[in-house]
C-alpha cells in the first residue's frame, strides 16, 4: 500500500474520531463495556507517548454542547507530540486482517459522505472560484447519529454503541491499525465517488447544466480536504500543547451557564409582571454574563492556530474542537495519546492528498458504472 493511497484513510480516522465524540454531546454517558479494545497499559507500552497529567473536568459550549457533571479541575501538563513515523512503527501484528468495529461498509459510506459534500467552483451551490466542502463535525453527528452505518458496536443501544466506537478508536495503535487495514479500500472509494459525482455547472451560454466532475476537479476536491485536515491537525496540535485548556473550558462553560440562567430568570420575572427595577437588575446581570462568556471564548480562540491560517474552519468549528478534546480528556486522560496522533497524522495526510493523481481513475470511470448507491446529489 503506497503512501498516497494509504493517506486518505487518515481522513476517515480523523473524521471517525471527531464524529464519534460529537455523537456523545447530546446526553450524559457512562463508559460502556468495550470488549474490542486491548488494555490501556498495553497500548501505552506500544504507542508513542503523549501522556500528560490532565484534569478530569467537563466542558460545555453554548450552541455546541450540553452540560455534563462537574468535577474539580487539577493542574495539567501539555501533550508531548511525536512524529507520524513513530506512530506508524507501532502497527498491530500483520496477521490481523479485520477490525472489531470499523468495516468496509463504513469506509464506503464515509467516502460517499465526503464526496457528496464537495462543491466544485462555478456550480449552482458554489458560484465562487474555488472548491468548498460543506462537511462539518455536526453534519457527521447527524449522519451517524442513529444507525452508525458500517460500525460494529456490540450493543443494540445506540448510546452504548457510540461510546464503544469512540473508546475503540481513541488509541494510536487502533488508529494505525484501521489505517493499514482500509487504506487501499478507502482511497479507491473516495476517488471513485468523486469521479462519479455530478453537479450543476454554470454553462457558457447561460444557466446551469449537469455533468460529472473531471479528473482535475476531483483532484481539487482532494486539495480542499487536504487544507481542511491540515487546519484540523493544526488546531488539535495547538490545543494539545495547552496545559490550561481544560480549566479554561470549564470557566467558559460556567460563564455560558450564567448567561442561560440569567435569561431564564428574566423570562420568569417578565411572565410574572415583575417591577421594572427587578427586570433592570436581571438585565444588568445578563450583560455582565455575556461579557464574561465572550471574553473566555476569545481566550480559547486565541489558543488555537492564528485566524489568518484558517480558511475552512470557522470560529464555531474551533470551539467545537476545543470542547471535543476537553471532553475526551475528561473521560480518560490517556486519550491524549490519540489526540497527539491525530495532530501528527493530519499533517502527513494533508501533504499526501496534495499529490494524489486521479487521471487514471477518471479514464476508468468513463467506461464503468457508478458505484452501488452512489449519489449524484450534493449535500
Amino acid at each position: 500500500m503506497n503512501a498516497q493511497r494509504k493517506s486518505l484513510l487518515t481522513l476517515a480516522v480523523v473524521l471517525i474520531a471527531i464524529g464519534a465524540g460529537f455523537w456523545l454531546w447530546n446526553a450524559r454517558t457512562a463508559p460502556a463495556p468495550d470488549a474490542q479494545t486491548e488494555s490501556r497499559q498495553d497500548e501505552a507500552d506500544g504507542a508513542a507517548s503523549y501522556l500528560s497529567e490532565l484534569p478530569r473536568v467537563p466542558v460545555t459550549d453554548d450552541g455546541n454542547a450540553t452540560a455534563e457533571a462537574t468535577t474539580q479541575p487539577q493542574p495539567a501538563a501539555p501533550a508531548q507530540e511525536t512524529n507520524a513515523s513513530q506512530v506508524r512503527g507501532n502497527a498491530t501484528p500483520s496477521e490481523q486482517r479485520t477490525d472489531a468495529v470499523v468495516t468496509p461498509d463504513f469506509v464506503r459510506d464515509l467516502a460517499r459522505l465526503c464526496a457528496t459534500n464537495y462543491h466544485p467552483p462555478r456550480t449552482r451551490h458554489n458560484p465562487s472560484g474555488g472548491g468548498i466542502t460543506t462537511l462539518t463535525f455536526k453534519k457527521l453527528n447527524m449522519h451517524y447519529g442513529i444507525e452508525l452505518t458500517g460500525l460494529r458496536t456490540g450493543s443494540r443501544d445506540v448510546l452504548e454503541g457510540r461510546t464503544a466506537v469512540l473508546r475503540h478508536l481513541m488509541s494510536p495503535i487502533v488508529l494505525r491499525t484501521v489505517y493499514a487495514l482500509f487504506g487501499d479500500a478507502f482511497v479507491a472509494a473516495l476517488a471513485e465517488e468523486g469521479i462519479h459525482q455530478t453537479r450543476e455547472f454554470k454553462a457558457p451560454e447561460g444557466g446551469y447544466a449537469f455533468r460529472a466532475l473531471t479528473a482535475k476537479e476531483a483532484e481539487n476536491m482532494l486539495d480542499v480536504y487536504a487544507a481542511m485536515v491540515r487546519e484540523v491537525g493544526s488546531t488539535f496540535r495547538a490545543f494539545a500543547k495547552r496545559r490550561d485548556l481544560v480549566d479554561v473550558m470549564e470557566r467558559y462553560s460556567r460563564a455560558a451557564r450564567r448567561v442561560t440562567d440569567a435569561y431564564g430568570a428574566y423570562a420568569d420575572l417578565e411572565a410574572q409582571d415583575a417591577p421594572a427595577k427587578q427586570l433592570d437588575r436581571i438585565s444588568a446581570e445578563i450583560k455582565k454574563a455575556l461579557v464574561e462568556r465572550d471574553s473566555m471564548r476569545a481566550t480559547i480562540l486565541s489558543m488555537a492556530s492564528p485566524k489568518k491560517t484558517r480558511k475552512l474552519l470557522s470560529e464555531g468549528d474551533v470551539m467545537d474542537i476545543a470542547t471535543w478534546i476537553s471532553r475526551r480528556l475528561t473521560t480518560d486522560k490517556e486519550y491524549i495519546n490519540a489526540i497527539g496522533a491525530i495532530a501528527s497524522l493530519s499533517e502527513e495526510l494533508a501533504m499526501d492528498l496534495k499529490g494524489f493523481d486521479t487521471t487514471a481513475l477518471a479514464a476508468n470511470a468513463a467506461s464503468s458504472p457508478a458505484p452501488d448507491g452512489a449519489s449524484a446529489t450534493a449535500q
